[in-house]
């Protein structure tokens, strides 16, 4: 009977252990929730969702190219003399964009058609003289070179006193103008950007948009 006691008061003891260790346990666990509730709270503010009167405007940061774009510059060197276009300003195709001091080209063309005359004299002369026999092949030979130089030296002269004029071989707006009158400048170095905006492609945020703008 005794022993039976014993293990009675051994079993309702364990049995008290155990029931304080969960209390214990779950004790700590609604702690810890508690805790990790409070941590991740956040204050939050809240508004009523209404509509706002806009713009039909957007702006973007990008590039703009026309449908053609180029850059005109003289085939001769010398000394600008006239500008008719300003910056801004639309130019059409074949229109007079600026234009060279052209006395030393018309003197040079000059020179070259009054050799190209004297050049024609002399063959008229030798032809005649060559069909008689009275002059050798290879001196009529000669003869001929000496005019087709002639005529290609008129001809050279003749489009550098046309290279003094300067003229837009676009309809477009002028965009650039890098001298003025008075300037002396060298061959072929850019002075002028002409770019047709009829048409234009926009590039922003590496995608490209077409647009048309009738001017």
């Amino acid at each position: 009977m005794k022993l039976n006691t014993i293990k009675k008061y051994a079993a309702v003891n364990t049995l008290t252990l155990a029931s304080f260790i969960l209390f214990f346990v779950a004790c700590s666990s609604k702690n810890e929730g508690n805790r990790e509730q409070k941590i991740k709270r956040i204050a939050v503010k809240t508004e009523t969702v209404a509509s706002v009167p806009g713009s039909d405007e957007l702006a973007f940061s990008g590039d703009v190219e026309g449908t053609t774009t180029v850059k005109l510059g003289f085939l001769v060197p010398g000394k600008i003399n006239m500008i008719s276009c300003k910056v801004g300003q639309f130019v059409s195709r074949g229109q007079l964009i600026a234009s060279l001091e052209t006395t030393d080209y018309r003197l040079n063309k000059q020179l070259a058609d009054v050799q190209l005359k004297e050049t024609t004299d002399e063959y008229r002369r030798l032809k005649l003289l060559h069909s008689r026999g009275s002059l050798s092949e290879s001196d009529f030979s000669k003869m001929n070179s000496s005019l087709e130089k002639a005529q290609l030296q008129q001809q050279l002269e003749a489009k550098k006193l046309k290279d003094t004029r300067l003229n837009s071989p676009i309809d477009g707006i002028l965009l650039t103008k890098q001298t003025e009158t008075g300037e002396i400048i060298a061959m072929g170095t850019p002075l002028f950007v002409i770019a047709d905006i009829s048409k234009v492609s926009v590039w922003y945020l590496y995608r490209k948009v077409n647009w048309v703008n009738y001017i």
